[in-house]
């Protein structure tokens, strides 16, 4: 029972990460041309978002 529980907990957290990238990724290129940011810099910042999960994501289940 506590295995689902944990995995239930994990599957909400996941689900509002994924709800607030849904959101804020259409908006994201027009907040950081406001800001001065270059399509590269933007690039790089959601590129080293899916580099470093790529990367962690197989560290931090090892430990669930």
């Amino acid at each position: 029972m506590e295995a689902k529980k944990v995995l239930g907990i994990l599957f909400a957290v996941m689900f509002l990460v994924m709800v607030g990238f849904g959101i804020i990724i259409p908006v994201l290129p027009f907040y950081a041309e406001e800001l001065g940011a270059s399509p590269l810099a933007l690039g790089l910042l959601m590129a080293t978002y899916s580099l470093m999960q790529f990367i962690f994501s197989p560290m931090w289940g090892q430990n669930f």
